[in-house]
């Protein structure tokens, strides 16, 4: 009797214990865990210091957002919030409990001395703004605290007299102020939550070669997640030329966006050079980010952009002006040598140098026994602190002097329009005179011309018939259907085998594949717990689980610890409800295997919880091998 009377008291005090432990866990999920201090709690007047929140909900819980700040007369804000992600674990009675959120930090200046209440800051959950208490803060006079002690000078601490000399002072492990935000970066509200991108061009109405810059910025709250894969913004309608090399490393600044302090960097600068009339379009940048707060491949995108584009003035248009000789050019040229022979060649090297997009080609003078073969070309191009793109463009020259005497070779002259102006402008340069000695011999200015009509037959003098010709094979179509008859059989034959083997190929990758193997061990798990065996259910809900995680993302979890399998599977790309689930189906497994009296529906529903954990896996780009 008095056994029996224990055993129902350790009963009723293990159900109210389960019930004490159920109500409060439903509290604490109720609410987010909110703490705030000041530190130091004791200042001086003109002293920063820092007021940091701590908001921790439960790990399946979407993290706070958006913290605020109300501070009394008397304070201002120097800097924040400098938002960061937190991750607790802690273990009470044996069970593991793991919780997210952030941690907020503000750089306060106290200006006012006496007894002040600070707060209460509060967080954004689920829709609803949750408050801090409010922390108390002592503000001293100028010099009136005690000077801090040392922790490591001895004679310090015990109040001993120094030694002559002393020892090097130790630096002030200070909070890190941010630098101030960019106003120019500013947003209302984010587009997207973590990661995001905003494109912009620094004109959006211009002039046919008129050059238009493109940036990209990245806008990044809390982590550091990384770029998976990129893909430039489209531009057909431009001629593109990037302002960043892959090696450049843009700083790091600082924007207010929907009143948080996010980090921004510059991705891509391009110069864009319009090549016709209209409302072109520059579509959109795509980025895939993988990190933390994000799924296992998360996209982002910018907006396209438009820009109108319109010709260039007619008014005033100089004549040789070619459409798109855009920018401030100059011309500088050198003539060698100045005197030749008859027939012979001199060499004329002419610099385009300016700001904008340089044209291909310059229009040379033409002068009667003066022949201008193509020139060679050579570039280089670099980038003003304005961001526009300047360069110079070399064109070397072989002319060949036919006709003796003092040859002016003119000038060369390149009509453009300036933007920064609004007008036409002209950049020539002066080729000078070539003193051309008669030659011995007679020098031919041109080829002979090709008789073209030398190999026509002579004139008919009166109209006859046409000659009867013998009809050829190759006249008749067949003889063309039977020639192409056989090549294109080879090819339908080839294509047909080639499809046969592709069909084959994905037909034995589907049968080898992980995802069906563990497809199969889910099935024979459902039938094993619809039989009532379950220790053959859950053996088989093992192997389909261990199978289903290797097919997911790669993970060979059997050699993997049962404590360290959720943050594993978490470090490849899985959700971390599915990891824990996954962790937690592992556990039950193991105790149906080996604890005495299971029941069947305990292993039915084992099975349906890993049916849907399997579904909701993500699917790998490529079947794996099962031997692999």
């Amino acid at each position: 009797m008095i056994a029996r009377w224990a055993l129902r008291v350790i009963v009723a005090m293990l159900v109210g214990l389960t019930v004490v432990a159920v109500r409060s866990g439903a509290w604490a999920q109720s609410r987010p865990s909110i703490r705030a201090a000041a530190l130091p709690s004791d200042v001086e007047v003109g002293q920063v210091f820092v007021f940091r929140l701590t908001a921790m909900v439960s790990v399946s819980d979407q993290p706070p957002d958006k913290p605020s700040l109300s501070l009394p007369a008397g304070f201002v804000l120097r800097g924040g919030p400098r938002v960061m992600p937190q991750t607790q674990v802690s273990i009470t009675n044996g069970q593991m409990q793991q919780s997210v959120g952030i941690e907020v930090s503000w750089q306060v200046e106290a200006r006012a001395a006496g007894r002040h209440t600070i707060g209460p800051a509060s967080v954004l959950w689920q829709g609803k703004r949750f408050e801090s208490g409010r922390v108390q803060v002592n503000v001293h006079p100028p010099g009136t605290l005690p000077r801090r002690q040392d922790p490591f000078d001895l004679f310090d601490i015990f109040g001993l007299p120094k030694m002559p000399g002393g020892f090097p002072d130790f630096p002030q492990i200070e909070e890190p102020s941010l630098p101030p935000p960019d106003p120019a970066l500013a947003m209302a509200a984010p587009l997207a939550r973590t990661v995001f991108l905003r494109a912009e061009v620094d004109k959006t109405d211009c002039v046919l070669g008129e050059q238009v810059t493109l940036r990209v910025y990245e806008y990044v709250s809390g982590g550091a997640p990384r770029q998976v894969e990129a893909h430039e913004p489209p531009a057909v309608d431009f001629l593109q030329r990037p302002l960043l090399s892959p090696d450049d490393e843009p700083p790091v600044r600082y924007a207010e966006v929907g009143g948080e302090m996010w980090r921004v960097r510059l991705i891509r600068k391009v110069a864009l050079f319009p090549l016709k009339v209209g409302t072109l379009t520059v579509g959109p940048m795509d980025v895939d980010y993988q990190g933390a707060g994000l799924r296992a491949r998360t996209p982002r995108h910018t907006t396209a952009l438009q820009v109108r584009v319109a010709n260039t003035p007619e008014q005033g248009r100089p004549v040789g002006y070619r459409a798109g000789d855009v920018g401030q050019f100059s011309l500088s040229s050198e003539v060698t040598p100045t005197a030749v022979e008859q027939g012979g060649s001199i060499a004329v090297t002419v610099k385009l140098a300016g700001v904008g997009n340089l044209p291909l080609s310059l229009d040379v003078p033409r002068r009667k026994g003066v022949e201008w073969l193509d020139p060679t070309t050579r570039d280089k191009t670099d980038v003003t602190d304005d961001d526009r793109v300047r360069g110079e463009r070399v064109f070397t020259y072989v002319v060949r002097m036919l006709e003796p005497g003092a040859v002016d070779l003119g000038a060369i002259e390149l009509p453009f329009y300036n933007p920064w102006h609004h007008a036409y402008e002209v950049a020539s340069t002066r080729l000078g005179v070539v003193h051309v000695t008669p030659s011995a011999q007679p020098v031919s200015s041109a080829p002979e011309a090709l008789d073209r009509f030398a190999s026509v037959g002579p004139l008919r003098r009166e109209l006859t018939p046409a000659p009867a010709r013998s009809r050829l094979l190759t006249d008749s179509p067949l003889f063309w259907v039977g020639l192409a008859g056989g090549p294109a059989g080879v090819l339908l034959l080839g294509a047909a085998a080639s499809v046969w083997r592709g069909a084959r190929a994905r037909v034995s990758a589907w049968r080898d594949s992980l995802r069906r193997h563990a497809a199969v061990a889910l099935r024979e798990a459902r039938e094993a717990a619809a039989r009532g065996a379950v220790g053959e259910a859950a053996a088989a809900a093992e192997r389909a689980l261990h199978i289903g995680l290797e097919a997911s993302c790669g993970l060979k979890s059997r050699g993997v610890l049962r404590d360290d399998l959720a943050r594993e599977l978490q470090s490849r790309g899985i959700q971390q409800q599915q990891a824990l689930l996954a962790s937690e189906i592992l556990s039950r497994c193991e105790r149906l295997r080996f604890e005495p009296g299971a029941d069947a529906g305990q292993a039915t529903k084992l099975v349906e919880d890993l049916g849907n954990l399997l579904d909701a896996l993500p699917r790998p780009r490529k079947a794996k091998d099962v031997s692999s």
